[in-house]
């Protein structure tokens, strides 16, 4: 829904948009650039809807149509809720041994999350709002706490990437007592 949304409204509205030279704006997220464990899908969703985004900036701006992501950090929405509905869904699927192994690296997961710092939902419409207004508008606005960091952090050589992901979300330990102790069995 992530991408075939908007891709499905601006095809159905790209006559009248290149009619009156208007504007997409689609909302991302800056976990397009680096992904976060356990949020592997919304992760590669929004940077799907990136690379469109992308693509649709350049096929419309011959006509006048300007094409804006905005890509907001961490917000304070139902997101970290529902995804841990989720998790847990998933996570009560498998059998009690499999379960063991990454229930401790959810959790940990989970408490860093919550102790992070977010924005208020404003900073997403503020940004929109000046991507509408602009004469010239960015084609990508990164907001919201963290959403820097994350594009920085995309630089990084991969595994060192990893390792500071890991290691200051809490979840590097779990992980590797949940790896030895598959070793082992």
């Amino acid at each position: 829904m992530n991408v075939t949304g908007p891709f499905a409204l601006s095809s159905a509205l790209l006559p009248l948009l290149r009619l009156g030279k208007g504007r997409i704006v689609n909302i991302g997220a800056a976990s397009a650039h680096t992904t976060v464990p356990f949020f592997g899908a919304i992760s590669a969703s929004k940077a799907a809807l990136a690379s469109l985004s992308d693509a649709m900036r350049m096929e419309f701006a011959p006509f006048g149509v300007d094409v804006v992501l905005i890509e907001p950090g961490a917000i304070a929405t139902d997101i970290l809720k529902t995804s841990g509905e989720r998790q847990e869904e998933a996570v009560s699927k498998l059998n009690p041994r499999k379960s063991l192994l990454y229930r401790p690296a959810i959790e940990a997961m989970r408490k860093a999350m919550a102790a992070a710092a977010v924005d208020k939902p404003e900073v997403v419409a503020d940004a929109v709002v000046a991507s509408l207004l602009a004469k010239r508008p960015k084609p990508r606005r990164l907001v919201g706490k963290g959403a820097s960091q994350l594009a920085v952090l995309r630089k990084l050589p991969i595994r060192l990437r990893d390792r500071i992901l890991t290691g200051s979300l809490g979840i590097a330990k779990a992980l590797k007592i949940a790896a030895a102790t598959e070793a082992a069995s």
